[in-house]
């Protein structure tokens, strides 16, 4: 994934704005929309920063601006037989910033998707997805017939390629690896079905004692509750610790934040 240098740039761009996100408003009202976007821009700063902003508005995941704010796609891929939290628990987290991220949810060809709590979601087909957003993969039991679908797993291999950053909670990361995404990659996953997603790929360098692991624009989480903590620290990473810690104050939620160790490892 790393060796598409377009998508390093959406990473790094992305990391840009989440990190200066005080200056959000001001780049907004720079860029106004699309509309006489090079204009606005040929009066800014030095070339190079024309350049960065530029490819920002044009390359960076898909870019909402609205008041002068900028949304980026969080797209959730669900299935049947997902596990509830691994999916939600994310979502409560990302939801919170509603001004920053556009939380959607998608299945391979739409429709009803039901997880293995008997939770009923209405979901979007891949086709329908802007794949150069944010993509959170959950896990769950459906993963264990899902790693064996040859469209499901060509179709979440094209999507991956694209994404600026790929989120993977419990088992999530062995459909991540049977794509090939993670090969030579280190990534973690659920610990009571470790074994499982080792089998599903060994060119990945699983790390067992890791809570979530962070590879270049790839993070991957233990099982479960394991998926808010990767989320706070993702988006600690993007938006700073202060937020996070915020965000896992307003949930009421300890986080765990130390990403190097997990305590259900057995």
């Amino acid at each position: 994934m790393w060796n598409n240098q377009r998508n390093r740039q959406r990473a790094q761009y992305l990391l840009l704005f989440g990190l200066l996100r005080p200056i959000r408003s001001v780049l907004g009202s720079l860029i106004g929309g699309f509309t006489g976007t090079r204009n606005k821009i040929s009066k800014c700063g030095s070339p190079s920063l024309r350049r960065a902003v530029w490819l920002a508005a044009t390359r960076a995941p898909k870019i909402i601006y609205r008041g002068g704010i900028i949304m980026t796609d969080f797209n959730i891929i669900l299935f049947d037989d997902f596990e509830t939290l691994d999916a939600f628990g994310p979502a409560e987290i990302i939801g919170i910033m509603p001004e920053t991220y556009k939380l959607d949810y998608f299945s391979l060809h739409g429709g009803t998707v039901t997880s293995s709590q008997n939770i009923r979601v209405a979901t979007h087909p891949f086709s329908d997805m802007n794949p150069e957003g944010i993509l959170l993969i959950p896990g769950g039991l459906g993963t264990r017939a899902l790693v064996n679908n040859a469209e499901f797993i060509h179709e979440l291999n094209t999507i991956a390629h694209q994404a600026v950053f790929v989120l993977t909670v419990c088992t999530g990361s062995a459909l991540l690896a049977k794509t090939g995404v993670l090969d030579g990659r280190p990534a973690t996953s659920n610990k009571m079905a470790f074994e499982w997603v080792q089998s599903v790929n060994t060119k990945v360098n699983w790390v067992k004692q890791a809570r979530w692991v962070v590879d270049g624009n790839c993070y991957t989480s233990s099982g479960v509750s394991a998926g808010m903590d990767m989320t706070l620290g993702f988006v600690g990473d993007l938006h700073g610790q202060d937020i996070a810690k915020r965000i896992a104050n307003d949930i009421e939620y300890i986080w765990n934040s130390n990403k190097d160790f997990d305590p259900f490892t057995p």
